[in-house]
């Protein structure tokens, strides 16, 4: 404990003097890297962009060719594979856990069609898993058909949960958090959409870090961070989408995705456990709208994630979503996670974030409407 303690406060005190009489800014180095092909110099660029909230550095190409990502086989992919899906109407009462009496009486928390039970492979002391409803499958675009109502109801369930956690003053009831592994290349076992309800005392390393950097920029500038960097994406324009409500999203300027990722900030909530009906509805937009922008480069898995602070009134920090697209490469359908970023903890992008926000910034104007589902 001594250990992790005495590394926070380095941390803590290194980004303190980065955040030293500073707002919020945007770091990159630059670097060209000089070849021959074909008996014909050649330079490609290289941006090494730092996070500007926590350092953490990000590797930026924006290779030339176009974006468009080949079709899968989806009809191959999901031939036969709800036949013995635990999710399904005809499995799920059958196989799937419940939650002992002193945290859920019912075992389960159940609205219409979507179901909150306890996860068989527990990821912490409270790990549940979050079925989006009866459907095997819903296509990319099938989020937006309702305009994000159904991700909405979703995201009430698990703040259900959450809220349930907090009355009774669970030990795990501290760190908040969803996400949501959608389709195979996510990493996701299961095609039967669902997410993961994590409420737990020991927060992952980037909820950890992000906590720490937005606590140290707080206490320097008496701002949060949240709010600056969406205030200072939409002032610049250079990768801000658009605004939903109380949301506000933007491309990320130091990606974890191959093709970038997508940030919505909720204005005002520091915490999930602040997140009123109308927000949750303005995140479920945005996540539908995000859907269908990936979708139109031929995107057709991503992870969600969402989390916020530890506490109602913590003025460092705020909820947000980020969505983060995942393909497969090449002919052998390989991952996109590479070793760069599973031995070092550097993430790759092919595309800049400033030419994704061109191809999906319609997606987020006010008059767009719910694309067609195919």
């Amino acid at each position: 404990m001594q250990m992790i303690c005495s590394r926070g406060a380095r941390y803590a005190a290194a980004r303190l003097g980065l955040f030293r009489g500073r707002s919020v800014s945007f770091k990159a180095t630059v670097k060209n890297s000089a070849l021959i092909v074909g008996g014909a110099p050649q330079s490609f660029r290289v941006e090494i962009r730092e996070d500007p909230l926590t350092g953490r550095t990000s590797r930026v190409f924006n290779f030339p060719s176009k974006l468009a990502l080949p079709s899968p086989d989806l009809d191959n992919l999901l031939a036969g594979s709800e036949k013995h899906c635990p999710f399904c109407p005809a499995n799920i009462s059958k196989v799937t856990p419940s939650f002992g009496p002193e945290i859920l009486p019912q075992g389960i928390l159940q609205y219409k069609d979507l179901r909150l039970f306890p996860n068989l492979m527990p990821y912490d002391g409270i790990s549940a898993v979050l079925t989006l409803g009866d459907a095997h499958f819903v296509s990319m675009l099938g989020w937006a058909v309702d305009n994000g109502k159904r991700i909405a109801r979703a995201l009430s369930v698990a703040m259900e949960f959450f809220s349930i956690l907090n009355s009774l003053k669970h030990s795990e009831s501290v760190h908040n958090l969803l996400w949501w592994n959608y389709m195979p290349p996510s990493g996701g076992s299961l095609v039967h959409p669902h997410m993961q309800v994590f409420a737990t005392s020991t927060p992952p390393n980037r909820v950890r870090e992000e906590l720490l950097a937005a606590e140290t920029y707080y206490a320097q500038s008496r701002r949060c961070f949240w709010e600056d960097l969406a205030e200072e994406e939409a002032r610049s324009g250079e990768r801000f989408l658009g605004n939903i409500g109380e949301t506000r999203w933007m491309m990320s300027f130091a990606p974890s995705g191959m093709i970038g990722d997508i940030i919505g900030v909720v204005r005002d909530a520091p915490s999930v456990l602040e997140l009123s009906p109308r927000m949750l509805l303005d995140l479920a937009v945005g996540i539908s709208r995000a859907a269908a922008a990936y979708e139109s480069v031929g995107v057709w898995s991503f992870n969600l994630s969402l989390l916020g602070g530890t506490s109602r009134g913590d003025n460092s920090t705020r909820v947000r979503v980020i969505f983060t697209p995942r393909i497969v490469i090449g002919g052998f359908n390989s991952s996109d996670c590479s070793a760069m970023q599973v031995s070092f903890g550097e993430a790759l992008s092919l595309k800049s974030p400033e030419e994704l926000q061109k191809l999906f910034r319609p997606f987020f104007s006010a008059d767009a409407s719910p694309p067609a589902s195919r």
